[in-house]
């Protein structure tokens, strides 16, 4: 039956104690699923590893790396100095700045269309009906067939100088993703001692 004492009995009325309830097992919490950074990180690892497996001895990858990073080695390209005003002319076109592009007619009194030039993409225009003007000089263009034209020996120093560059300003610029910048710093070593250990033997089984 119930238990009950002498505090317990007031107004006639006998209180019931109650059996503590036990306590439900708790389950087991499930395990968090890898975050999507690591899965990043691990790719990174991954294709930093990859970079000691690339084919320094090949043309064809000296040239695919040169351009993709062609500005940290190559003169600058188009031209600071270039006059794209001839090129204009010549197909009717007259550059206009973009803070002034209301302003301006679509068609001046030479009948010349009126664009204005990409921004960030110095020597490429464009018109008010989305066409495109690419008028940038193809001399010194960094392109594959003027690479092509180049020997082993000044590609392979081209493309060190590259690296070199490169890992300078990421090694002295702003960190603003100290993560993956450790990372593409060290794919930059791994890449510039591949590099220099393939040059070397190439030179010396020339001597």
């Amino acid at each position: 039956g119930s238990y009950s004492s002498s505090s317990d009995q007031e107004d006639g009325k006998e209180k019931v104690i109650k059996k503590p309830k036990k306590k439900r097992d708790r389950p087991t919490p499930k395990k968090k699923a890898p975050k999507k950074e690591k899965k990043i990180e691990q790719k990174a690892l991954k294709k930093s590893f990859a970079s000691s497996e690339i084919n320094y001895k090949s043309k064809n990858t000296l040239i695919t790396e040169l351009l993709s990073r062609w500005w940290y080695s190559l003169p600058p390209w188009p031209p600071a100095d270039f006059d794209y005003e001839p090129l204009l002319k010549e197909k009717s076109l007259r550059k206009v700045n973009s803070l002034m592009w209301n302003l301006e007619p679509e068609l001046d009194e030479s009948n010349r269309k009126r664009v204005f030039e990409i921004e960030g993409f110095e020597g490429i225009f464009k018109d008010s009906e989305g066409s495109t003007y690419d008028l940038r000089p193809k001399e010194g263009c960094p392109c594959k067939s003027k690479l092509k034209e180049k020997d082993h020996q000044e590609l392979s120093q081209l493309l060190n100088k590259a690296f070199q560059n490169q890992l300078t300003e990421l090694v002295q610029g702003p960190a603003y993703d100290p993560v993956s910048q450790s990372k593409i710093v060290s794919e930059l070593k791994e890449k510039i001692k591949r590099l220099q250990r393939i040059y070397s033997s190439l030179v010396n089984s020339e001597n």
